[in-house]
C-alpha cells in the first residue's frame, strides 16, 4: 500500500490545525527507529556515537507491509530510499501522530495495556475526539491497533472481556491485513485464545506468524513452547523450544539471535520443571554470559529464568534470591518479568525465614501487578 502525502497550502494548513488539537509532535516526518546491531543500523550509522543509541531513518513512508517498511529519505547522505525488514525495526513513528499515541504504543510493546489506555485517554476526550477524523489513514490505523492491543492485554491479565478483545484483534487484522503490526497482532490474538482456554486455536494463530524470515519462524515455535509449558505439557514444550533453536539463520541476523535467546530460556525453564535443574542452570548461565550488559530487558528475562532454575534445585535459594533481586532492583522495566521476580521473592524470603521482606515483596506485587498471574499465584498460596 503506497501512502500519498498532500503538499497543498490548504492541506498543510489543515494539518497544522489538527496538530494543534491532537497535540502532535512538531517534526513533520515519518521515522524508523532501527534495532542496534542489525545490518540496516550498521549501514545507517557507519560511525556509531560513543554512547550507542538506535539510529533513525527520517523521511516519508512510501510502503508498509507486514514484513517490511520502505521509507524515502531525500536528505540522507547514504541512501535516498530504504526498505527495512520489520525484524530490524524497533518502532515506526508516523508524521501527525499525537504524543499520547506514541507513548501508549510503547506501553503496549512492553505488555502494559492498562497503562497504554490511561496514556491514550486525554486524546480520546473532549474536543480532541472529533480531531481524529482529520488524521491520516495511517494514524487512524495506528490508533485502532493500540486500542485493540491494549484492551486485549487488559483482558488477558484480568480474564474479563476476552470475547470483545478477540473480536477487536480480528477486526484490526481484517481491516489492516498489510499493517506492520500484523505479526504482533496475531501473537496477541493467540494469547487471548490461550487465556480463553482454546490452546489449539492459540497455536494455530501463532503458526501464522511464521514467514520466510527466520526470526518469525523461531518466534512462532517459541510461542507454542511457551503455551505448552504454561499448560504443564513439558515434553511437547521442550520439543517446540528445540525446534525454535534449530531454525537456521544467517550470520549477523540479530532478530533471529534474540528470538533464539528467548527459546533457550524457555528450554531452561522446561528442563527445570522436568527435574533437571543443573542442566537448566548451565543453559541459563550460558545465555547470561552472552548477554549485552546494556540490554536491561534481555537481562530481566534471563535472570527470571535463571532464578526459576536455581529455585527448582532446592539447595540454591540464595542464588535464586540474587537473581530475583537483580530484576526487582535493577532490571525492573519488563512488567511480566518483574511480577515473576516479586512472586519468587515472596516464596524465597519465606523459606529463608525473613517474613518482613516477604511481606514487602508481596505488597509490591499487589500494588504494581494486582491482576497478574503471579499475584494470583501468591494469593492462592496464602489462601486469600
Amino acid at each position: 500500500m503506497f501512502i500519498a502525502h498532500g503538499t497543498s497550502i490548504q492541506t498543510t494548513t489543515m494539518a497544522l490545525i489538527v496538530a494543534t488539537l491532537l497535540g502532535l509532535s512538531a517534526r513533520a516526518e515519518d521515522r524508523l527507529r532501527l534495532r542496534l546491531g542489525t545490518t540496516a543500523a550498521k549501514e545507517a550509522q557507519p560511525k556509531p556515537p560513543r554512547t550507542p543509541r538506535p539510529p533513525d531513518l527520517r523521511g516519508t513512508i512510501a510502503q508498509l507491509t507486514a514484513d517490511a517498511v520502505t521509507i524515502e529519505t531525500p536528505t540522507d547522505t547514504i541512501k535516498k530510499e530504504w526498505t527495512v525488514p520489520m525484524e530490524d525495526i524497533l518502532e515506526v513513528f508516523l508524521d501527525g501522530e499525537p504524543e499520547e499515541l506514541r507513548s501508549a504504543r510503547g506501553m503496549v510493546a512492553s505488555g502494559d495495556g492498562a497503562a497504554a489506555l490511561e496514556q491514550l485517554a486525554p486524546a480520546e476526550a473532549g474536543d480532541r475526539v472529533a480531531s481524529w477524523d482529520q488524521a491520516t489513514d495511517l494514524v487512524k490505523a495506528e490508533r485502532t491497533f493500540v486500542k485493540a492491543a491494549a484492551n486485549a492485554q487488559v483482558a488477558i491479565r484480568t480474564g474479563g472481556g476476552l470475547d470483545a478483545a478477540l473480536a477487536g484483534m480480528r477486526d484490526f487484522l481484517r481491516v489492516h491485513p498489510r499493517s506492520h503490526h500484523v505479526a504482533f497482532a496475531k501473537e496477541v490474538m493467540g494469547d487471548v485464545l490461550a487465556r480463553m482456554g482454546r490452546p489449539d486455536d492459540a497455536i494455530a494463530a501463532y503458526a501464522t506468524i511464521a514467514t520466510q524470515a527466520p526470526a518469525r519462524r523461531i518466534r512462532a515455535a517459541g510461542l507454542t513452547g511457551r503455551l505448552q509449558l504454561d499448560r504443564k505439557q513439558l515434553e511437547p514444550a521442550r520439543k517446540a523450544f528445540e525446534r525454535a533453536i534449530a531454525v537456521e539463520s544467517p550470520p549477523g541476523d540479530l532478530a533471529a539471535a534474540l528470538e533464539k535467546r528467548e527459546a533457550r530460556l524457555g528450554l531452561a525453564r522446561c528442563l527445570a520443571r522436568e527435574g533437571r535443574a543443573a542442566d537448566a542452570i548451565v543453559l541459563a548461565r550460558q545465555v547470561l554470559s552472552e548477554a549485552d550488559p546494556a540490554d536491561s530487558r534481555g537481562l530481566a528475562l534471563i535472570f527470571v529464568a535463571l532464578g526459576e532454575a536455581q529455585q527448582s534445585a532446592g539447595d540454591k535459594n540464595k542464588d535464586a534470591l540474587i537473581s530475583s533481586l537483580a530484576v526487582d532492583e535493577v532490571h525492573n522495566g519488563v512488567p511480566e518479568a518483574h511480577a515473576e521476580a516479586l512472586a519468587r521473592l515472596v516464596q524465597l524470603w519465606e523459606k529463608e525465614n525473613h517474613p518482613e521482606r516477604a511481606r514487602n515483596a508481596r505488597q509490591s506485587l499487589e500494588q504494581n501487578y494486582p491482576n497478574s498471574s503471579w499475584a494470583r499465584l501468591i494469593r492462592e498460596a496464602a489462601g486469600s
